[in-house]
């Protein structure tokens, strides 16, 4: 952020806001567009991966993206060095956490599938656990770019993401190749490239 265009914590909320309120509108018509098309049964499927993949998302995270924007934010500026050597931690947390949910999750998959879920696709719940990466990645990223003052941006990749899984979502339908799966992987990889 330049010197001469600082964001008042008002504009800030006002940026942040609308992008998360546009993402999600964008967001929630991809879901309802997806759940029309795959119909109950496939659309289950899919929500049962993605409840899967938003739960490693939250068990990896423990607490660590708030924390870690206001560490970030409190030295950012004045210690850069710092500032830095906190990003790469929170990272290297991120993914060793991920990891650890990873390999917990693979080796529990087949229980939660069937026990849990009442699913016999073991490969869609495994699929959602390394997809899950991608949407933390854009998590990490939106942290960073809060707690170093780039609101807009933020703003900017949120929108993006959301319209990326309409449009792909919008194309698989129209090729009649949007199943579970391929939902799954729109909901899991395109947070990732937004990052």
């Amino acid at each position: 952020m330049t010197d001469q265009v600082k964001p008042t914590g008002l504009l800030s909320i006002a940026i942040l806001g609308s992008g998360n309120v546009v993402g999600t509108i964008i967001s929630a018509i991809a879901l309802i567009l997806f759940s029309r098309f795959m119909g109950p049964t496939e659309f289950g499927l899919f929500s049962a991966a993605f409840a899967a993949m938003q739960i490693v998302v939250r068990l990896s995270d423990m607490g660590t993206n708030m924390a870690a924007e206001r560490a970030i934010a409190r030295v950012y500026g004045r210690d850069d060095q710092l500032a830095d050597r906190l990003m790469r931690v929170v990272l290297y947390f991120k993914l060793a956490s991920f990891v650890l949910c990873l390999i917990i999750g693979w080796l529990l998959a087949p229980w939660i599938s069937v026990t849990l879920l009442h699913i016999d696709n073991v490969g869609l719940i495994r699929t959602a656990l390394l997809l899950s990466l991608g949407t933390i990645f854009f998590e990490y990223s939106t942290i960073v770019f809060q707690s170093t003052e780039r609101f807009s941006m933020v703003a900017r990749i949120t929108i993006a993401q959301a319209l990326g899984k309409l449009l792909f979502g919008l194309i698989m339908m129209w090729q009649g190749m949007l199943h579970a799966t391929e939902g799954l992987l729109i909901y899991g990889l395109l947070p990732g490239f937004g990052a």
